[in-house]
Order: structure tokens, then sequence, then C-alpha cells
């Protein structure tokens, strides 16, 4: 569910709020947020991105959409910013729309292939933060 949808400025922004820690608000290409093997995913973008990609397809606002993350945890911090950024700037999700969809799409194939198996990460680091390594048992 999305959390949050507001207009400021002309801007309709779709608001995640987040109660964890959000390690970055920023990313440099679509790819990094669909890379299962990072040590740190950046999930809440990638949430937020497709928050705003589901609101594009449903509703034509006629203006740009700007994903953004109101971290509860950061909110009070003085350099406090909600703004999801590409590169530097923050990003409208028509900026990267195009490969947010591929990547989108990429990965909704392999989930729902029948010739591709699914394989645990061989990079243990990853397991050490997982939530579900009880179950898999690998670390």
């Amino acid at each position: 569910k999305i959390d949050r949808v507001d207009n400021v400025g002309g801007i309709i922004r779709v608001i995640d709020y987040k109660t964890g820690n959000v390690d970055s608000f920023s990313f440099s290409d679509v790819k990094e947020l669909f890379d299962r093997e990072r040590n740190r995913p950046k999930k809440e973008l990638l949430q937020a991105l497709l928050y705003s990609f589901f609101l594009e397809e449903s509703i034509d606002f006629g203006r740009p959409v700007q994903p953004v993350i109101y971290s509860l945890r950061k909110f009070f911090d003085e350099k406090f910013s909600p703004e999801i950024k590409f590169g530097r700037q923050p990003v409208s999700f028509r900026e990267v729309e195009e490969d947010f969809i591929l990547e989108l799409k990429a990965l909704l194939e392999e989930i729902f292939s029948t010739e591709i198996s699914f394989f645990q990460t061989s990079d243990i680091a990853v397991c050490r933060n997982c939530p579900y390594n009880k179950i898999c048992q690998k670390y």
C-alpha cells in the first residue's frame, strides 16, 4: 500500500514512511535497484519507485510523479531530505521509467520462468543480515 500521495508545487509525491533505517536515498543506475547480490540492497528505493510506477499506470496526472521516503529515524536530522536522488538530482519517475520497466519485466520473467531454478546467494555476507537465515540454514 502506498502510504501517502500529495501535491507539492505541481509535483505529485508518492510518500513511503519508513520506521527502520534507510541507508541510502540515492542511486546512479536503475540496475543497482534490482541487484540481488548487493550486500546492502536499496529495497526502500525500489519500493518507492514501484509505488510510483503503479500510480503512473493507474492515473494520468499530467504532472511529474516523484517518489520520496520519510525515514522517521532521520526525520529530525538537520539535513534531512525525503527526496530520492538519481545521481545528485531529485528523481521524477518519468526520468527512469523506461529502464525501470525493462528491469522489472526481466525480474518478473525470471520469477515466473519454469526453466530458471532459484539459487541461494554465494555471498555469505548477505546471509549474515538476512532475516531468513534460520530457515535456509546456510549461515
